[in-house]
């Protein structure tokens, strides 16, 4: 049986299409999908991009930024 890629139930669908349209302005601008990940990284493997943000940011605290920013209010 093929598996689906399906929305987690806890994040209602006006959210999650917050999160998508807040996502798509800061990445899909001309230049904000450089600026954004070159400003983070800079270069080098997707590794230790990976342990480098795993292991730096408080992703709690960016979860919430995010949440802010997109309009999400639970």
């Amino acid at each position: 049986m093929p598996k689906y890629i399906m929305r987690n139930p806890a994040i209602s669908a006006e959210n999650q299409h917050r999160l998508f349209r807040m996502l798509s302005d800061t990445l899909c601008s001309a230049m904000g999908g450089v600026a954004q990940v070159g400003g983070l990284h800079g270069g080098g493997s997707p590794v230790m991009e990976k342990i480098g943000i795993m292991s730096s940011y408080d992703i709690e605290a960016k979860k919430k930024i995010a949440k802010r920013l997109a309009g999400i209010t639970d």
